[in-house]
């Protein structure tokens, strides 16, 4: 895991970890209303996310099944979902029954035996940011690898007037070689603008399809997507995806933030510290649908920067500055050259030659 992001973080990712670390876990009931204190920004989850008819058909019949019903953005725009989120295996929902732990903002299911699998689902709420993270474990407890489709179905608000604004490969077409898609109604926008992330860079696992459509809430509009796993024997697998709300880092409802904010979910390099807090180094290497972290870097000199790159990798590799602060200047980088600035994997800032 590269902890160039976890430097330039440093002083806020460790008050962050030290305040979650002092919540106390409670058992609660499934459903729930979180605010994170980013603006407006609010989740509503239950156990009600089943559609009678498998992942991408049937209605929002409120039936078993983990869900993220609806959803807030920092500017108070509501309506993000008619349900979403919901992890099905095998065709069948997830489902966490009428309790769940809720530690801080971390809504943990049960595991649950599904095709031959241990399934949990957690959902990170994510304080700071209109940002959720979704993580999904399967562990297999057998003596045989198990073959399963796992599918994430999300019905967004908009309905008709869905559109797509933008995706990772910069079209406005939905397809597999997309990490991530972005959409709103078609005026304003006036419920908050969707960010999904649903892979990164140098993933081993990606999703085999996409859909559009999916089951009937209001609407059909939506994102199915459909994961073929096989998880070996005695082993453990997790898909980890990630919905950001409006500005996602910005406290607006506009697609530019939106798209802005989507740079930083390229890969294991670029996530913001706060989005994988708690996610152990075990758990980050069970996760198949993000590449491994990239090599150490040592120095802005060592890799060979040279000019206005080598001046601005000092200011970022050497500031004081910490999370958001900084985060103009990785734009700036992210712009210019393409991709994340690499810092080394130290817990203070470096002084680079």
């Amino acid at each position: 895991m590269n902890r160039s992001k976890r430097a330039l973080a440093a002083a806020c990712a460790a008050v962050f970890c030290v305040s979650t670390g002092l919540a106390s876990a409670a058992s609660v009931p499934s459903s729930q209303s979180i605010a994170t204190g980013f603006g407006s920004t609010t989740w509503y989850v239950s156990d009600q996310g089943g559609t009678g008819a498998g992942p991408f058909s049937g209605s929002c019949s409120g039936g078993p099944g983990l869900v993220i019903t609806d959803a807030s953005g920092p500017t108070g725009a509501s309506d993000a979902y008619d349900h979403a989120w919901v992890i099905f295996v095998n065709g069948v929902p997830y489902s966490v029954g009428p309790t769940v732990d809720l530690t801080g903002t971390t809504y943990t299911g049960p595991a649950s035996l599904m095709s031959g699998l241990n399934v949990s689902v957690q959902y990170h709420f994510v304080p700071g940011d209109a940002v959720a993270r979704i993580l999904v474990t399967l562990q297999n407890p057998g003596a045989s690898a198990v073959a399963v489709p796992v599918q994430v179905s999300n019905n967004w608000g908009s309905d008709s007037t869905t559109t797509i604004r933008a995706t990772s490969s910069g079209d406005a077409v939905v397809g597999t070689d997309d990490r991530w898609i972005i959409t709103s109604d078609s005026y304003g926008p006036s419920d908050p603008v969707n960010l999904s992330v649903m892979y990164g860079e140098g993933a081993g696992v990606v999703p085999a399809a996409y859909t559009t459509t999916v089951f009937g809430c209001a609407g059909a509009e939506g994102l199915g997507t459909t994961f073929n796993m096989n998880v070996p024997a005695g082993q453990t697998q997790r898909l980890m995806m990630f919905a950001g709300l409006g500005g996602v880092m910005e406290n607006n409802n506009t697609v530019l933030s939106a798209q802005a904010s989507a740079s930083f979910f390229a890969s294991l390099d670029s996530l913001d510290p706060a989005w994988i807090v708690g996610v152990g180094q075990a758990e980050l290497d069970s996760i198949v649908n993000w590449g491994p972290a990239a090599p150490a870097f040592s120095s802005c000199a060592g890799e060979g920067y040279v000019g206005d790159q080598f001046k601005l990798c000092q200011v970022i590799c050497s500031s004081s500055l910490t999370g958001k602060p900084i985060t103009p200047l990785i734009r700036l980088w992210t712009s210019t050259y393409g991709a994340d600035p690499l810092c080394p994997s130290a817990t203070a800032p470096l002084l680079v030659n």
